[in-house]
């Protein structure tokens, strides 16, 4: 993607103020009224409304991890709040829409609220609209709020098809792959079975030779980390494993954003329960931290966030490997269905063998001027999807990454 710039205040105020009067639009055959607002406090009423009405999505469109974002990174990452809600003649609430509205070459583009740092874009949309719902309806939807707040361009990336086996009436017949799959394994009760079903027994037992040297080490501990002090320490210290890591692959060090920062920090306060906990576990053993992974959990399915290894010295041991596994059984034991790696691709995921999802993207320019820069952004995304889903374009061009990467240290 064009790099978002973080929007000035001047454009901040000519977003905010931009007509906030509602409109009405007519989508999939019903009259509906557009309300704007461009902060979330006060409005997790309209989350508790449209989940009355059947409406779903992921953990990520929660009210309480947009709070969160809002309140941390979105700013800094270029993002302005836009709250979209739509209720029928009969004042019932159909859709509740995040959005975040960043800056790009001058021009205002709308996405899912969050979205570069989420699993999924979505939107909750009432069931009897989401059947209703035609491609023309979704363009449609965003000329109506473009008479709200100026808007551009649309990108509504890291799209499912369906979730929770509705249609996403979001993906349209223009819609492109992205580059990135998610990964998602499908649980059961019995974790022996599903563990003994995806690896050999020489496997196995390679794993449980290494967990009990592990038990051997002064201080052994694993699992859930639950005071609070402890949670943000263990999070300070997963941010500071993942920059090195990242800087190391030649990968744009995301955790030098101090909004970003921020925002894990905010996380690791976020304790909770459905529709968003938030959980730290770590492998440790003493002062020593093998592993960190950060997860959230809604009650049916639990996505892994992010995830770290802390520890060279523990390293022959796969730290990671036996953090993520010893967390995979309790998500079995704990009654969820599934365990959500996240969009793309790593050998820890592969060797789970997960469904993959394919993730969709949807771009389309709202005024003229959005034209060219949807154009070089539709190229980007073909150049990005053939080089990622080509095994040896990928390669190559994480060699060079890495290569440029140690230049550039050198220099």
């Amino acid at each position: 993607r064009p790099a978002m710039h973080e929007i000035t205040a001047d454009d901040r105020l000519s977003l905010e103020s931009a007509a906030p009067q509602p409109t009405v639009a007519v989508l999939g055959g019903q009259r509906l009224t557009l309300r704007v607002d461009h902060s979330l406090e006060g409005l997790e009423g309209l989350w508790h409304e449209i989940a009355a009405e059947g409406a779903e999505a992921s953990v990520f469109q929660s009210h309480s991890w947009l709070s969160i974002w809002s309140n941390t990174a979105a700013r800094q990452s270029g993002e302005t709040p836009v709250i979209v809600s739509a209720r029928s003649a009969d004042r019932r609430l159909q859709l509740v829409l995040p959005l975040g509205i960043a800056r790009r070459f001058g021009l205002n583009i709308a996405g899912f609220l969050g979205q570069s740092h989420a699993n999924y874009g979505l939107a909750f949309v009432a069931p009897d609209l989401t059947s209703k719902l035609t491609d023309t309806d979704i363009v449609e939807l965003f000329r109506s709020i473009a008479r709200l707040v100026p808007i551009d361009a649309v990108d509504l990336d890291r799209q499912p098809a369906s979730w929770n086996g509705v249609r996403n009436p979001f993906v349209t017949s223009a819609s492109k792959v992205s580059a990135n799959d998610s990964c998602v394994l499908p649980l059961e009760q019995d974790f022996g079975a599903l563990h003994a079903r995806l690896f050999s027994s020489k496997t196995r037992s390679t794993m449980r030779r290494k967990e009990r040297r592990l038990n051997e080490l002064e201080g052994f501990r694993m699992g859930a980390v639950q005071e609070a002090t402890e949670r943000l320490h263990l999070v300070e210290s997963f941010m500071t494993a993942k920059s090195r890591q990242l800087r190391e692959a030649g990968i744009t060090d995301i955790f030098g954003e101090p909004g970003l920062r921020q925002f894990y920090r905010a996380l690791a306060r976020q304790a909770g329960n459905a529709p968003l906990r938030i959980d730290v576990i770590a492998l440790s053993a003493g002062p020593e931290i093998g592993a960190v992974t950060v997860m959230a959990d809604d009650g049916t399915r639990r996505y892994l966030l992010n995830t770290a290894l802390s520890s060279q010295q523990m390293r022959d041991l796969s730290p990671g490997k036996i953090l993520l596994t010893d967390d995979i059984a309790h998500a079995c034991a704990a009654g969820r269905a599934s365990y959500d790696f996240g969009p793309g691709s790593a050998a820890y995921k592969a060797a789970w063998s997960p469904d993959r999802v394919p993730l969709m993207t949807t771009l389309f320019a709202v005024t003229p001027a959005g034209l060219p820069l949807v154009a070089a952004m539709k190229g980007r995304d073909r150049l990005k999807n053939i080089i990622k889903r080509t095994p040896a374009l990928w390669s190559a061009a994480q060699k060079l990454r890495r290569m440029l990467r140690g230049r550039n240290n050198a220099e």
